[in-house]
């Protein structure tokens, strides 16, 4: 964690927050998971099924985190601004677009 903190881990951070819900882990039954250039992946604890509110974008090929985090969208448009961000930056907003809302 030390090297995420400091910015010298490239693309992982431990973030901060957390909602009231967990979201389980799906890399293991989803044969399409797979760490590519802006993917959109859920992050977690150390625990499994933890995940939350919490997401990132994977600056590169990553295919050590194939079977560790969800990978559940891709970036379709700029990429270039993904490639920009650092650890600490804000980001004021985003659209998702082809998702159905949730069923209760």
């Amino acid at each position: 964690m030390y090297q995420a903190v400091h910015g010298v881990l490239h693309g992982m951070h431990p973030g901060t927050g957390e909602a009231e819900y967990r979201i389980r882990d799906e890399w293991a039954s989803n044969p399409r998971n797979h760490h590519e250039d802006g993917s959109i992946v859920m992050a977690h604890k150390s625990d499994p099924d933890s995940g939350s509110c919490q997401f990132y974008f994977s600056p590169s090929k990553r295919p050590e985190f194939d079977d560790k985090y969800t990978v559940f969208g891709e970036t379709i448009e700029g990429l270039d601004v993904v490639h920009a961000l650092r650890v600490g930056d804000r980001i004021e907003s985003i659209r998702i677009e082809g998702a159905t809302e949730a069923v209760e």
